[in-house]
């Protein structure tokens, strides 16, 4: 439910647009909606801790795109992660949750390669906070071709934690207060 009536809506993204699809109300939906940039993987999430629900898009070889939500549905306004955290582009499926407990929907976004980036977001913006690479360094560490994360407490200590589906298994990242 992007423009916050009750009814869920349509989100859809491939090459080229994001396109939304709000609910009429009676069971149906309005006009297609367009907007410029997008990807394959869609993930939706308050990333500017406005209220609404923020679309970060990511596909195989691109970088990552935030679409903010003007509240109503719309997206009029993008953002693309720094490309040079990502010289070969993104794997998969950003996931989004709230890492450093600010009420604001941070993104974890496998890269191609051996490597996971989680930007902590702040101030309408999106920034780099750690990047999980070869050789191991804290607090976040995945060996091998790291295919899709998920984020959710599985110690239940309070804190996101990061759980990564690898090549070689599975890697679990625990969250701390440092974010």
């Amino acid at each position: 439910d992007v423009n916050a009536d009750g009814d869920p809506d349509f989100l859809g993204s491939g090459a080229g647009s994001l396109n939304v699809r709000l609910a009429n109300g009676a069971g149906g939906f309005l006009a297609n909606q367009q907007f410029p940039g997008g990807g394959k993987h869609i993930n939706v999430g308050d990333v500017d801790d406005d209220g609404d629900d923020d679309v970060v898009t990511t596909d195989y070889g691109a970088v990552p795109t935030v679409f903010y939500n003007t509240g109503a549905g719309s997206f009029p306004t993008n953002a693309t992660f720094n490309p040079r955290i990502f010289p070969n582009g993104v794997y998969g499926r950003a996931a989004l949750g709230d890492l450093s407990g600010d009420g604001r929907a941070d993104a974890v976004v496998p890269s191609i390669g051996q490597t996971i980036t989680a930007y902590i977001s702040g101030q309408a913006a999106v920034t780099l906070a750690h990047t999980m690479t070869e050789p191991p360094t804290a607090p976040f560490y995945a060996g091998g071709t790291v295919a899709s994360v998920l984020i959710l407490d599985v110690n239940a200590d309070g804190w996101l934690d990061v759980v990564a589906a690898i090549g070689s298994g599975i890697s679990v990242m625990l969250g701390e207060a440092a974010y």
